[in-house]
């Protein structure tokens, strides 16, 4: 098993310009959630965004020992590996020396891409990355590259910790969510209310009057049936918001990981986008609300460039629990389905007929 991510298995692209160009400079890009991508471009240690006579004193401090190197953080001690053999010494500062004094314009190390949380360099989410996430916070893997640690931080907050594995290991079985700003509660009443409307986004009105009713539901009948407080909507969607997966030709995919296409922006702006996720040229979109995902996968196939636009869906193996909902001669009609352990299913049917509710023999 794998537990670092090697500098020269991973695809590399071009840096942003700064005061002598930087389209030679090799630039690390760190793909994780969030719209956008952070970079680390090498020889920047003050993060300004040029490569000058400050950064070059400031490795010459580093290397003299006046200023600490333990007191420089994991994205500081990327920008000062400029041959890529994961350490600093005295052939960094002389290439930080040549490319001030404009003798050179690139650096010997590649340029990388890595997906945040693929600890094993592979492409890929496995139980190998959980094991290796597992080694380092357990402290069983000594000497974790910087790159490795920046990797392992999932969630950036700075921390490599349980909670990193806990989204690793979601990621891992399908059932991670993203950064869900709603309850499923208000999930639930979001999805019935796209199920009654031919909108793009829920109706506030229409999710509030779905989200009262089921409460009504709830609470009525709770103490009867007390296996409904804990029947939500179950969502065929892979995550609790819209989501897309897009797929693009190669010269759009270019543009995209380099961030020069612009052609979406309108559209991520307008239905808020909150996370771009980037795999083997494909896109995974995720928006900061639930949204009509047919009607999102027309709108981003009609772009430049878009090879096929999918919804991540999940196909349960068995029934699962959830509630659904019919519009009935202008009130509505909520079916709770109950599920066993043996895969038996049990409907609760409730009625309403203006404000009040009427719960119907299961069938």
């Amino acid at each position: 098993m794998c537990t670092s991510l090697l500098l020269s298995s991973i695809s590399f692209y071009a840096a942003s310009e700064g005061e002598q160009p930087l389209d030679n400079v090799s630039v690390v890009k760190i793909i994780g959630d969030g719209p956008g991508y952070e970079k680390i471009i090498k020889g920047d240690l003050n993060n300004d965004g040029k490569i000058n006579s400050l950064d070059y004193s400031l490795a010459k401090k580093l290397l003299l020992e006046t200023i600490d190197i333990n007191s420089m953080d994991a994205k500081q001690l990327i920008t000062i590996d400029l041959n890529g053999d994961e350490n600093f010494s005295s052939l960094d500062l002389a290439l930080l020396q040549r490319y001030t004094l404009e003798i050179i314009n690139s650096f010997p190390s590649d340029d990388v891409e890595y997906n945040v949380g693929d600890l094993t360099g592979d492409k890929e989410y496995t139980i190998e990355d959980v094991q290796a996430l597992g080694n380092i916070i357990s402290g069983d893997l000594k000497d974790s590259s910087p790159l490795t640690i920046i990797i392992a931080d999932i969630n950036k907050d700075g921390v490599v910790d349980e909670k990193d594995l806990e989204i690793l290991t979601e990621i891992i079985n399908g059932e991670y969510k993203g950064f869900i700003d709603f309850t499923d509660e208000e999930a639930e009443a979001k999805h019935l209310a796209l199920y009654l409307t031919d909108e793009i986004f829920p109706p506030e009105d229409l999710v509030m009057e779905i989200s009262q009713e089921l409460s009504i539901i709830r609470e009525t009948y709770g103490t009867q049936l007390p296996q409904i407080k804990n029947i939500f909507h179950w969502n065929h969607n892979k995550f609790n918001k819209a989501n897309l997966k897009v797929e693009f030709d190669d010269e759009t995919y270019e543009k995209v990981i380099n961030e020069e296409y612009t052609e979406w922006n309108q559209l991520n702006i307008e239905y808020g986008l909150e996370i771009i996720r980037i795999q083997d040229k494909e896109c995974l979109l995720i928006f900061s609300d639930v949204l009509n995902n047919d009607k999102l996968t027309e709108l981003y196939k009609t772009l430049p460039g878009i090879k096929s636009v999918i919804t991540s869906f999940m196909i349960p193996f068995r029934p699962v629990p959830t509630v659904g909902v019919e519009d009935v001669d202008g009130n509505r009609k909520y079916t709770f389905i109950e599920v066993d352990s043996y895969g038996n299913t049990t409907s609760h049917v409730f009625q309403f007929n203006g404000e009040d509710v009427e719960y119907i023999n299961p069938y």
